[in-house]
């Protein structure tokens, strides 16, 4: 079975897609990316994260099409870009990125208590981190 089959079938079952249109990005994306060299679990995380909306995926998709053309090894430059990139954010897109340089890195993750971030993001941010939860274990099915 593939990565992307087990990965999303794990989500699926503990219902950590949204929405149709976030389990079908996400399958997706997985299955375009997984066979490069600097595919991770990180990276598989990250998807998941970026899956929820169009923007984000998007975005996601313009990145992984750049480290292809390049033929990168690795998420070093992408991890860099996305710090970068946090710095200059405010507000709940800045909580989505430290998220997504997380993932990527492979680091831990966990909300500052005190943090102004809207509901809607804060749920989006949990669910990200139990598939992430998921994702690390999803190894062990393939």
């Amino acid at each position: 079975m593939s990565w992307s089959d087990v990965c999303t079938n794990l989500l699926d079952k503990e219902s950590l897609f949204e929405n149709q249109g976030h389990k079908e990005r996400f399958r997706e994306a997985v299955e375009c990316y997984e066979n490069c060299v600097f595919f991770t679990k990180g990276l598989c995380k990250c998807l998941y994260l970026a899956s929820w909306d169009m923007e984000h995926f998007v975005m996601i998709l313009e990145t992984l099409n750049g480290l292809v053309a390049r033929r990168e090894k690795n998420l070093k430059d992408m991890k860099i870009t996305g710090e970068q990139l946090a710095d200059e954010m405010k507000g709940d897109e800045r909580y989505i990125m430290e998220l997504s340089v997380a993932f990527v890195g492979e680091e831990p993750y966990c909300l500052e208590d005190g943090s102004e971030i809207g509901e809607d993001v804060k749920y989006i941010i949990n669910q990200a981190l139990k598939a992430g939860v998921l994702i690390d274990k999803a190894e062990a099915e393939i």
